[in-house]
């Protein structure tokens, strides 16, 4: 298999994104829609206006699952 450089100089990266990811990573201050609307406002610029129409529908669908969850909650007690 050999020795992957990416493991070597950031040995902990795949718990940093999974935290980050996760919204655990309120120490490092970064939120979830922040690197989102960064993440579409790269894309709006670079001309990928079809990748960010997908992952502003994401971002939106994720969201509206996430209120559906909140009501159903509210009126199961």
């Amino acid at each position: 298999m050999g020795i992957n450089f990416f493991d070597i100089v950031f040995p902990d990266a795949p718990e940093t994104i999974t935290s980050i990811i996760e919204g655990e990573a309120a120490s490092l201050g970064i939120s979830i829609m922040a690197i989102v609307i960064l993440l579409v406002v790269f894309l709006l610029l670079s001309g990928s206006v079809a990748v960010a129409a997908v992952v502003i529908a994401l971002v939106t669908k994720k969201n509206r699952d996430a209120s559906v969850d909140m009501q159903e909650e509210y009126f199961e007690e």
